[in-house]
């Protein structure tokens, strides 16, 4: 799957043009004189512009192009401070821009590129699950595995001392913020992501990455899986190792998880589950049987995937009137019907879904449906009238919301999870 440029030449023009009135400033950054130019001014199909935008993010080509123009800085630079609205061209990579402008050009044809995001989970995560846990496949593109099991050719260097620095280093300070070891206690996840990345960006790639995070942990949370206590945390913080996923790996970027998943307050621990069942490989297993569902590519899995990553925010919120809103969001993505709760109204349409999907009698069904819509009634109040803070009777609602929401999603991996998953994956 490639992009096809229809009007190659004029594209190649306008990135010359663009390249001839950018400057370099602050260290090693092109500035263009207009990027909104830049961004509306291809003339390219809206199919293609598309398919860019979904790999180079909102700012689509300006963001390629910036990002591919950076690299280059990244490569054959040192960073400087000092360096302020140097001419573009006054640089070798850049004298020539048809040439330059070529180059990036087939670099947008060959997108989306293949890329393997990694990153280590925490000690409290890890631990428990070492004795049992050597690699599972979750999909055909995400694994959980020990350091062991990462691919062999899993560099954490490169050959270019600037690039080095650009990856493990604050620029700005010469800082280390983080290192290169990979620790042999704890467990990883890894997955293969489609997109644009640099040396000098790989966000996008690495925000879809942290996305299953999120999914995957707000599944663990419903399943209980794993509890979400606060305390302090022991490692260092994390960053997403990005390479090019080919045979030839090449380091690309580093990430840090955004504070969610890694807050200093938060522990993700699966001691509790491990030591509360009297077969833990088995358990562990069916866990990620449940889980794997959510990593699917049909309608159902993606709106479960939608509603574990608005349930894990509801969670982890410490603000009880966000953790409603996210927690109806979650069971909304999940359970709901635009055509027909616009027949019966969307409070009683997920009401009645919560109430036969988790009651077991007439009488409890109707428990759920009452809860149901008082959840409903606190939220209208809060979207529709500006409500700001919970009563106390109210936070009973709140805490039976989350509940509801957890027990919806748990309900539905017990119901449609599967059972081929590989014990050992090889890379």
């Amino acid at each position: 799957m490639t992009i096809k440029v229809k009007n190659e030449e004029a594209l190649v023009i306008k990135i010359a043009e663009s390249i001839s009135g950018a400057a370099v400033s602050y260290g090693r950054y092109a500035d263009f004189p207009d990027a909104s130019d830049l961004i509306k001014g291809f003339d390219l199909e809206s199919d293609t512009l598309d398919k860019i935008h979904r790999h180079c993010g909102e700012n689509g080509l300006y963001a390629l192009v910036r990002s591919e123009i950076n690299q280059l800085f990244t490569k054959n630079y040192p960073f400087d401070s000092n360096r302020t609205k140097v001419p573009l061209r006054n640089f070798l990579e850049f004298s020539e821009p048809i040439v330059a402008a070529k180059n990036i050009v087939k670099r947008i044809k060959l997108l989306p590129a293949r890329y393997r995001a990694s990153v280590q989970l925490p000690a409290h995560f890890s631990i428990p699950l070492l004795p049992y846990v050597a690699a599972v496949k979750l999909s055909e593109s995400f694994v959980i595995c020990r350091a062991d099991r990462l691919p062999k050719n899993f560099p954490m260097s490169s050959d270019n001392d600037y690039v080095d620095q650009s990856l493990f280093s604050d620029p700005f300070t010469n800082s280390s913020n983080t290192d290169r070891e990979l620790s042999t206690e704890r467990l990883f996840f890894t997955s293969v992501e489609l997109g644009h990345a640099t040396v000098s960006s790989g966000n996008l790639v690495c925000n879809n990455f942290m996305d299953k995070v999120r999914a995957i942990y707000g599944a663990c949370i419903a399943l209980g899986f794993f509890t979400t206590e606060y305390g302090g945390q022991h490692d260092k913080k994390p960053f997403i190792i990005l390479h090019t996923e080919s045979e030839e790996r090449e380091i690309i970027a580093t990430e840090e998880l955004d504070s969610d998943l890694w807050d200093h307050g938060w522990q993700r621990s699966t001691k509790r589950f491990v030591e509360s069942t009297s077969d833990p490989s088995r358990s562990i297993r069916s866990v990620f049987e449940k889980i794997s569902i959510i990593l699917g590519d049909d309608e159902f899995s993606r709106r479960l995937f939608t509603a574990c990553i608005w349930y894990y925010r509801a969670k982890i919120s410490r603000n009880a009137l966000d953790s409603l809103l996210h927690a109806t969001i979650a069971i909304e993505a999940l359970l709901g019907d635009r055509e027909t709760s616009e027949t019966v109204g969307l409070a009683r349409l997920l009401g009645n879904r919560c109430a036969y999907l988790l009651g077991r009698s007439r009488k409890s069904r109707q428990a759920i449906i009452d809860e149901f819509l008082a959840i409903y009634r606190l939220r209208s109040a809060i979207v529709h009238s500006g409500k700001h803070k919970l009563e106390h009777n109210e936070r009973k609602v709140s805490d039976a919301c989350l509940r509801l929401c957890g027990d919806v999603i748990s309900k539905e991996l017990d119901l449609h999870h599967s059972s081929d998953l590989d014990e050992a994956i090889p890379f």
